[in-house]
């Protein structure tokens, strides 16, 4: 399997490990939690459809709750990022890419919010979702053939995620950087 392969597949069970924690730590909400917050219900479906592996489910579960009005912001990039990774499947990566772009546009907000809101559940689904949405991007740009922006998009993944990058995150920053001519 080449590197590229391994990258996708290793950033899209990332994505999808962010759904299925934030389904088992919200749990089925109760009358009274969808009373106060319209958008549970509809995180839940779609929740459940992205645990059935179904991604048209869950694109369909994304469609009906971004265009029901009653998603909060946070509510609504848990949407877009599972939305993306349905388009993502699908190999529409353009879709992807601005599904994802949402996210990263947030960035700063979703900081505040997981800066000072760490004992929500909701905190560790963003702390998760801004680098996985920056991977993601850098991987499509890679596919299309655009390495200065999967370059950008590395970078920030690097910046934001908080980790220290592999050997296998170094290889590619080097190999992008080659196609670029920043190395020899």
């Amino acid at each position: 399997m080449n590197l590229t392969k391994a990258l996708i597949i290793a950033a899209a069970l990332v994505c999808l490990a962010v759904p299925a924690m934030a389904a088992q730590e919200q749990a089925q909400p109760t009358a009274q939690a969808q009373q106060t917050d319209p958008g549970a219900e509809l995180i839940n479906k779609i929740a459940q459809a992205e645990q059935t592996g179904d991604f048209k489910l869950v694109f369909d579960a994304c469609q009906e709750a971004l265009k029901s009005g009653k998603l909060n912001w946070a509510q609504e990039l848990y949407t877009y990022q599972n939305r993306g990774m349905s388009y993502f499947v699908q190999h529409k990566y353009n879709e992807a890419l601005a599904d994802f772009k949402t996210i990263t546009d947030k960035q700063e907000r979703v900081i505040a919010y997981y800066t000072h809101n760490p004992n929500e559940s909701m905190y560790k689904v963003l702390r998760m979702m801004l680098p996985a949405a920056y991977m993601m991007s850098s991987i499509i740009y890679e596919q299309q053939g655009k390495p200065a922006a999967a370059l950008k998009y590395l970078e920030e993944y690097f910046k934001v995620s908080g980790v220290d990058p592999d050997d296998a995150d170094l290889k590619r920053r080097r190999e992008l950087k080659k196609k670029l001519g920043q190395l020899d």
